[in-house]
Parts: C-alpha cells; sequence; structure tokens
C-alpha cells in the first residue's frame, strides 16, 4: 500500500488526515521514522513557555540584593577555573613575604650593647690635714655606650663603684634617674662626676701618698652596671676597669692641700 492510497482510505472512512502527518521513503514505502506529529499547544505547555524566570523574574537582571545570596554554576571546563600563573604568582608572593620577613628581622633583631669606660681624671682634690672634713677626691669617669642596632636605644640605672687599695670601697654611686639615649648604629660618650671618700686609716694614707713629693699613681678599680633598653632590646650591662689616677700635689696645690 503506497502513502496516497493510505491517504485516501483514511480520508474515506471519515478522518482528518492532513497530507503532512506522514512523510515517505524514497521508495514510496510508509515507514515510522519518517513520520513527523506537529506539536500541540496545549494550555499547560502555554503555561510553562510563559512562565517568569524566578530568578530575575523576567527582566534578565538581578537586584544588587541578590548577588550576595545566589551562587552561580561554572561549568567544569570553563577555562576561567584552569589555573592560569598561579605557581608564578604564588612563587612571587613567597619570595615577597620571604623578603620582607628577612629585612624585618634584620632590622628588629636586637643586638648587644656594650659600654667601655675609656678614662678617669681627678677634677678636684680635698685632702688639706687642717680640715675637719673627711679627704675626697672627685673622679670624672668617661664611658663610651656603643649601639650596634637599627633603632635607638635608651642607657638607664647607671651605678659606679671605686674599690681603692684591693678592697676599700671609696664609693657607690647610682644615677638611675639620669638617663642617655643612644641614637641607631652610632656610639655616645658619657661623662659622669664620681666623689671618693677616704675615711680613717685611709684618709691618712692618701693624704701621704698624694702630699709626697714623688709621682704616684692611686690603682682605682671602677664597676659599672647599667640597663639598655630598646625597641626589641632589653640588656643589663657591667664593666669592670682599672685605673690610675695621679693624685700628687705640687706648687700651689701642694701647698694648698699639704700643708
Amino acid at each position: 500500500m503506497t502513502c496516497s492510497d493510505l491517504q485516501f482510505k483514511m480520508f474515506t472512512s471519515g478522518e482528518e488526515f492532513p497530507s503532512d502527518r506522514y512523510q515517505t521513503s524514497p521508495n514510496g514505502v510508509v515507514n515510522s521514522s519518517y513520520m513527523s506529529f506537529p506539536y500541540e499547544d496545549t494550555e499547560e505547555s502555554h503555561l510553562i513557555r510563559t512562565k517568569k524566570c524566578p530568578t530575575c523574574g523576567g527582566s534578565g537582571r538581578l537586584t544588587s540584593e541578590q548577588e550576595n545570596d545566589l551562587v552561580a554554576l561554572i561549568p567544569v571546563r570553563d577555562r576561567r577555573l584552569k589555573p592560569r600563573r598561579t605557581v608564578l604568582y604564588l612563587m612571587i608572593a613567597i619570595l615577597l613575604c620571604s623578603t620582607l620577613a628577612s629585612v624585618t628581622i634584620a632590622l628588629l633583631f636586637p643586638r648587644d650593647v656594650t659600654f667601655t669606660l675609656l678614662g678617669t681624671i681627678p677634677v678636684n682634690i680635698t685632702i688639706k690635714q687642717s680640715n675637719a672634713t673627711t679627704p675626697f677626691i672627685v673622679i670624672q669617669n668617661t664611658l663610651e655606650v656603643k649601639n650596634p642596632n637599627f633603632f635607638e636605644v635608651s642607657l638607664s640605672a647607671l651605678n659606679q663603684q671605686v674599690t681603692w687599695d684591693e678592697h676599700y670601697v671609696v664609693a657607690d654611686v647610682s644615677f638611675g634617674n639620669q638617663s642617655v639615649v643612644i641614637p641607631r648604629r652610632s656610639s655616645k660618650k658619657v661623662l659622669r662626676n664620681v666623689t671618693t671618700f677616704y675615711e680613717g686609716v685611709e684618709g691618712s694614707k692618701v693624704r701621704k701618698v698624694c702630699c709626697s713629693f714623688f709621682s704616684y699613681n692611686m690603682l682605682l678599680v671602677i664597676d659599672s652596671t647599667a640597663t639598655a633598653s630598646g625597641l626589641t632590646l632589653s640588656q643589663s650591662l657591667s664593666n669592670r676597669e682599672y685605673k690610675f689616677v695621679d693624685c700628687v700635689q705640687s706648687g700651689d696645690k701642694w701647698w694648698d692641700n699639704c700643708v
């Protein structure tokens, strides 16, 4: 049966059979694979086609309130998900962080502050026998403080003890209320006057030594302690020096102090 006979038979039986309902194969035989069924517009399909998008409301755009609430789904093969120079950026970030950390550690790393006693000179000698007061000698100590840090350091709680004749302490002075600021990567000289007192037997000895006609140097042991503090530094300093002090009087000084 050909396609035309089938159409005629179904049409004569009273059924509506549009000519475009079926298609024939090239050899004129009806084949189901060549059948085409037209789309029927039902009420349900019309509602599906006319229903608005619940996300954007049919406008095709999102509101600013929805930007923080909605999640965009991106295909796995999207090229935006593929790493592009990620390793290079990661290596640059690691290099920059390492360099910054190294520089910061180098600048803030605490280095030891040192101070030494450069010299000691007498600035006032009072040993006259007729004077009822205890003989004393005022000496001036010159300290040099070196700060190798990249930040300034404050020197405080300076204390100096002076010993004469091996065990006799002639001075123990604290300069706790006098702090000194040493700039970064620099050194500074600090001058301090210390009064040494000689009582009893030691007073007689110092008069005999300083009023002789021969040059005589008094050996003084000077112990210095202090505290250095800075940005990342807190250090206790100590120093011991042996210094000779010439107390011999001559000329008018001998006449004023020894007679």
